[in-house]
């Protein structure tokens, strides 16, 4: 094979390259900004324990208005406590949100991380993190 030869077959697959390079990388970069996490939705660890009779787990319920995210939080630990509306931060999939102090309870931060299929996180103080998966809330 010539030396000209060889450059022209050289030249012919830089060009394939850059042509397919420009076909890809739009569809690999819409393939991210599609796979952007909603933020909004209802959240759910609440459920019925039976052989207790008690309702256990948390909902939150996040929407967004002109001033940002907020949520209707609500918590069961045996009973039900009443729902509370806070504002919310959302830094990409992170959220979080401090629930303020009542009823003897101090104020308690909850750090999240925000998925297609729910939330998982946890309280600041708390050892353990949960799951709240994203679905109709527990009182539809």
């Amino acid at each position: 094979m010539s030396k000209v030869n060889l450059m022209k077959k050289l030249i012919q697959a830089i060009l394939s390259f850059v042509i397919c390079s420009f076909l890809i990388f739009p569809v690999l970069a819409n393939q991210r900004t599609s796979r952007k996490v909603q933020v909004t939705g209802i959240y759910s660890s609440l459920r019925y324990v039976e052989d207790a009779g008690d309702v256990v787990g948390m909902e939150i319920f996040i929407s967004n208005s002109r001033d940002g995210y907020h949520a209707t939080v609500q918590i069961a630990e045996g009973v039900m406590f009443a729902p509370i509306l806070i504002e919310v931060q959302v830094k990409g999939t992170n959220i979080e949100f401090t629930l303020p102090e009542s009823a003897g309870q101090r104020a308690r931060k909850f750090l999240g991380q925000l998925t297609a299929n729910g939330i998982t996180g946890k309280f600041q103080d708390d050892v353990k993190s949960t799951f709240l998966k994203r679905k109709n809330s527990y009182w539809q």
